[in-house]
């Protein structure tokens, strides 16, 4: 039994540094929004995911919102940059998905 490994990927660098993040990124975007409802750093802030009428997102809605918050991410930015035209200051992922962060004092009853 012969075993052969395949190195080419890493004859080129400048490909792996810029997949990995983007892949790391998208793993920790994609596992603790899609399965806890929100990132460390959302739950450190006291902000929660909800949707534009109030209410708490399902795991489907919340894995659309990681998917086309890559297609923002991916789109050189311009997604994200986009709160800075919107009037509601909000991003592509939000306006696709139909949900916001919300601080949790100010979630609906």
């Amino acid at each position: 039994l012969r075993i052969t490994v395949d190195y080419s990927v890493w004859r080129h660098p400048n490909l792996m540094i810029g997949v990995l993040p983007v892949l790391f990124w998208f793993s920790y975007q994609y596992l603790f929004i899609v399965h806890s409802g929100r990132t460390p750093g959302a739950a450190l802030t006291r902000m929660t995911l909800q949707t534009f009428a109030g209410d708490s997102t399902p795991r489907t809605v919340r894995r659309w919102r990681v998917l086309a918050s890559l297609l923002s991410a991916l789109s050189l930015g311009l997604g994200y940059a986009w709160c800075f035209l919107d009037e509601d200051q909000l991003c592509w992922h939000d306006r696709i998905t139909r949900t916001y962060l919300v601080p949790q004092r100010f979630l609906a009853p």
